[in-house]
């Protein structure tokens, strides 16, 4: 678990498109395809964004460094943190996964929390999430056939940031209970011609 501040070169024409995750519940997922993985430089602190989602009222992306971040502490990893694009301060529990061709999860986190101050970009991870020759391995079938990685980031919803409560009005029902009963049922209305 690493918060990761630096400003690094943002990677360039990286493909990477957002497809249906599965889900569980109690949790938010969101699949990210980068397609043809093994060409993306590895320049140690080089890194993409995935397109941004949400979840829990806040705006996140993936920065995926390749080569691995400047922390990384070994050589060939690769580095995924998840940080907050939107303001206000927020606490995430999350974990990332990564599914092989067949569709079977082949490398996963442990959960992570942390909290997100109000200001300023945070980001917090796994700076030596995987090896990349692991992921780049023909043998291990993580890319499928055209070399796309498939990554899975689930963020546990809170439930206090769902619709708020809105009690219903009693107006609605009340006025027609009165129209229902016989009693109360005789409505005449008046219709006058003001002064001109």
């Amino acid at each position: 678990m690493t918060e990761w501040k630096s400003k690094v070169l943002r990677l360039q024409n990286v493909k990477v498109s957002m497809d249906v995750a599965p889900q569980r519940e109690g949790w938010k997922s969101y699949k990210f395809n980068i397609h043809d993985f093994a060409a993306i430089d590895e320049t140690r602190g080089d890194c993409f964004c995935t397109p941004e989602f949400s979840c829990n009222g806040h705006q996140w992306e993936l920065d995926i460094y390749p080569g691995g971040c400047r922390q990384t502490k070994l050589d060939g990893c690769t580095s995924i943190f998840l940080a907050k694009r939107s303001k206000g301060g927020v606490s995430a529990t999350f974990e990332v996964k990564i599914f092989n061709k067949f569709g079977g999860v082949d490398w996963n986190t442990n959960q992570l929390t942390n909290f997100y101050h109000p200001n300023g970009k945070q980001a917090y991870g796994w700076p030596n999430f995987c090896l990349r020759s692991h992921l780049l391995d023909l043998s291990k079938n993580v890319l499928d056939d055209d070399g796309t990685l498939a990554i899975v980031i689930s963020i546990k919803e809170d439930p206090s940031t769902s619709k708020p409560f809105i009690p219903k009005n009693p107006c609605q029902n009340m006025l027609q209970k009165k129209f229902l009963d016989e009693e109360t049922s005789d409505v005449c209305f008046e219709i006058g011609r003001g002064k001109s």
